[in-house]
């Protein structure tokens, strides 16, 4: 009854660590109330009414 508990937990534990050895993508969602497709600078169009954008959005644009 030893032998195959341990076996069970020695397989466990070579499971998880060939689960975290892979790379993970780096997700982000943004959620946003009230925000129209002129609030951020990369879909804002400033030569189309030579105004400025409401908010910098520097990482965003990148």
């Amino acid at each position: 009854m030893n032998n195959p508990v341990k076996l069970v937990h020695l397989f466990l534990l070579a499971a998880t660590s060939i689960a975290t050895a892979a790379p993970q993508p780096n997700i982000v969602h943004i959620l946003a109330d009230d925000l129209g497709w002129q609030d951020i600078a990369c879909y804002y169009r400033a030569a189309h009414d030579g105004k400025e954008s409401v908010y910098e959005t520097p990482h965003l644009d990148r």
